[in-house]
């Protein structure tokens, strides 16, 4: 069984703290820009406070919202993964999320992308899965 909680990044919450403790897995989904990039330095910090009490918890990257233009798609990802690397503490996912309109139709309708015509987002999604999952 998989529990997955969503809880408020890129600051010290008391739900992932919280979450944090009987997790299995943080998967971190940040845009390639500095200010979200940036909250990796916190989220960093928090991890090795929760490693005190979980100290078996794997942490992930996930690049989302990601270029859909093909000209910029590759050094978009170089320096996203760059950024990474600096934060010994998280693991970037090869999966990516790009920029898509249908993320944001299928919420209002209370749907899920896997349930949408968008073939290239249920990649994104299964691809996601697929890759977090496999490690449990």
């Amino acid at each position: 069984m998989h529990v997955i909680v969503d809880v408020a990044g890129g600051r010290n919450s008391r739900e992932l703290i919280t979450g944090s403790t009987v997790a299995h897995q943080i998967i971190a989904p940040h845009q390639c820009s500095q200010l979200d990039l940036d909250t990796l330095i916190e989220l960093q910090q928090q991890l090795q406070s929760i490693r005190d009490l979980n100290p078996e918890i794997k942490a992930y990257c996930y690049q989302s919202m990601a270029t859909n233009n093909p000209v910029l798609r590759e050094k978009e990802r170089a320096e996203f993964l760059d950024f990474v690397k600096k934060f010994k503490e998280l693991v970037p996912l090869n999966s990516v999320a790009h920029y898509r309109k249908v993320y944001r139709d299928v919420m209002k309708e209370g749907k899920s992308v896997l349930e949408s015509s968008n073939e290239n987002a249920k990649y994104e999604v299964l691809s996601l899965l697929e890759e977090v999952f496999k490690s449990c």
